[in-house]
């Protein structure tokens, strides 16, 4: 997140018991991302959400995928 020039400010998961995944999400100064995972489904999602979108954050959005 860092290197897509996001700024982390806190983070909490939760691990499920077995053979449950994962749910989590990151607080972003910028808004938030969250993650889920179904390992029995072999299943995950992503939601990157960043707000206050312009031509700087067009450029992060991509980066975000190469992280």
């Amino acid at each position: 997140m860092q290197a897509a020039g996001l700024t982390p400010v806190d983070g909490v998961f939760h691990r499920f018991p077995l053979p449950g995944g994962v749910t989590g999400v990151v607080l972003l100064a910028e808004s938030h991302v969250a993650v889920h995972t179904w390992p029995e489904r072999g299943a995950v999602t992503l939601d990157v959400y960043v707000c206050n979108l312009g031509p700087t954050t067009r450029r992060r959005r991509g980066s975000c995928w190469t992280v």
